[in-house]
């Protein structure tokens, strides 16, 4: 297996990795359905830095555990899609409820591939290969007590 170009030289070398940016926009629209109901639909994009662990872990270069794990700086970005529907509804004039459901599609999930590094052995190295689906209904109870706490 062919080691990606950064790593290509020699993994005792410094690994040099390009400023990466991220522009998250996040769509909403408020539908009001009576004096007391709005109805909800978000679309947003989210991204998130991978852990500092996974991006500049040190490996045991002395290759003496089975398969030494490296982390890699030049991780990109874990990408989050998720869209939402939700219904508020306004119990009174001091507390309201709201039910949200949404859909997450998560991509460039931290992974590890295994790397054979003749003649000293293998060598694992995190990567964005992961891809995961989250679905769910979050319901919400707001209480606005009069005075100065809620």
């Amino acid at each position: 297996e062919i080691l990606p170009p950064s790593f290509q030289r020699d993994v005792l070398n410094q690994i040099e990795a390009p400023v990466k940016y991220s522009i998250n926009p996040r769509l909403s629209f408020y539908c009001p359905v009576t004096e007391r109901e709005t109805l909800h639909f978000t679309y947003g994009l989210h991204s998130q830095i991978p852990a500092f662990r996974q991006m500049y872990r040190q490996a045991d270069y002395s290759f003496s555990e089975e398969t030494p794990l490296g982390g890699n700086p030049d991780l990109d970005f874990e990408r989050t899609i998720q869209y939402e529907i939700g219904l508020t509804h306004r119990i009174s004039e001091l507390c309201m409820i709201d039910f949200t459901g949404y859909v997450k599609n998560i991509t460039n999930m931290v992974e590890t591939d295994i790397y054979s590094l003749s003649p000293v052995g293998d060598f694992a190295l995190y990567n964005n290969s992961g891809y995961g689906e989250s679905k769910g209904l979050e319901i919400t109870f707001n209480g606005h007590p009069d005075g100065f706490f809620s």
